[in-house]
């Protein structure tokens, strides 16, 4: 029954993490993770499931868009959002308390890491680490032509500071979470 579910969801799971990566991969457009790319784990000493991302390609894209765009719904993975959906995911983002975690895990992300100070050098450090070996790769997908490695950094940059503007201070991160009844703490530099 629905009012068992959120002391049931979180005797066995460890929704504060859960919800976290709902968070992230919904800031990062990461639309693919709504129903693969990550195991369940269950901790044997606590005896609740924990998320395992894996295979995290399609972040800082929008994926299931053509061209790839900033504009993916930050409630992607709900019931009606999307061309897919995860009831896992519908269910416990419909929960206030779960979606109180969500919200504010995204409020606070958006300004204190993903931010454009934060993660352009954090994205000339990757690229500068992994440049080397992305020219001896031979079997790289574009491996004849470079052009898309070298343009990529300016494209993880462009795109950030384009899904900030998205969930900006009159967004739709905002406008999400309050419509379903949540706290979306703002911060000051970020109005509202």
């Amino acid at each position: 029954p629905d009012d068992a579910f959120p002391a049931a969801m979180h005797q066995i799971i460890e929704t504060a993490g859960v919800m976290d990566y709902y968070a992230m991969t919904s800031l990062l457009g990461d639309c693919c993770s709504i129903d693969n790319n990550f195991y369940v784990m269950r901790d044997d000493d606590t005896k609740r499931w924990s998320v395992l991302p894996w295979d995290k390609d399609t972040g800082f894209s929008g994926h299931e868009y053509n061209p790839p765009t900033v504009l993916q719904p930050i409630d992607w993975g709900m019931q009606g959002v999307g061309p897919k959906w995860n009831v896992l995911t519908d269910r416990t983002l419909r929960v206030p308390a779960f979606r109180d975690r969500f919200c504010n895990t995204l409020a606070s992300t958006l300004e204190s890491t993903f931010t454009p100070e934060i993660m352009h050098p954090r994205i000339d450090a990757v690229m500068d680490e992994i440049e080397f070996d992305v020219w001896r790769d031979i079997l790289k997908r574009g491996r004849e032509d470079p052009g898309d490695f070298i343009q990529a950094r300016e494209d993880l940059k462009t795109w950030i500071g384009g899904r900030r503007t998205w969930l900006g201070p009159k967004d739709r991160a905002c406008q999400f979470c309050h419509a379903h009844g949540a706290a979306f703490r703002r911060f000051p530099s970020q109005g509202v």
